[in-house]
């Protein structure tokens, strides 16, 4: 049993990898801009989330499927918005490329400490459905913040997706 879970593991990670590279090829493409894809994959990687409501040790299918997706998404968010930190860097000042990437790499080191034992503590007092409610509002704050980070770097990009999504029209002042 230990290595066909080891080689299910690998799968998800090799199939998260796939997605990405498919949202790679995308943009080099030019199929899509970066802010659509920061519009897209946060929500998709939030929705994920859903797929751990009602999880126990029957179900690692959905957690698979929920962690391939939400990496992902993860992933490809985070890249583009690794992009906008480049763009909007400063030298010589507080909003300078090294201060960003010394506090990211403080804040995901310090999440990848308290994740594993905050998940653990919390299945194991509150069960699943706790679990996926905190992981389900983490990532919609995730997907919140995107979408904040879409509409203050691309506002053309807003408008029209806007436009498209939801019957919306620019309002002239």
């Amino acid at each position: 049993q230990p290595e066909r879970i080891g080689l299910i593991v690998g799968a998800s990670c090799a199939s998260s990898g796939l997605l990405m590279f498919f949202i790679l090829l995308g943009r080099r493409l030019e199929l899509f801009e970066d802010g659509l894809v920061l519009a897209v994959t946060a929500p998709i990687g939030a929705l994920s989330s859903l797929l751990f409501v009602g999880a126990n040790r029957t179900s690692a299918w959905f957690i698979l499927v929920a962690d391939v997706i939400l990496t992902a998404s993860a992933f490809s968010a985070n890249g583009v918005t690794d992009g906008f930190a480049n763009a909007a860097a400063r030298q010589g000042t507080l909003y300078s490329l090294e201060n960003y990437t010394t506090v990211k790499t403080v804040l995901l080191c310090m999440g990848r400490v308290a994740a594993p034992p905050v998940a653990r503590a919390m299945i194991h007092s509150f069960g699943w459905n706790a679990y996926a409610a905190m992981q389900l509002a983490v990532t919609i704050c995730g997907a919140g913040t995107a979408f904040k980070i879409f509409t203050l770097m691309r506002p053309s990009e807003t408008n029209a997706l806007r436009q498209r999504c939801f019957g919306w029209k620019e309002v002239d002042n």
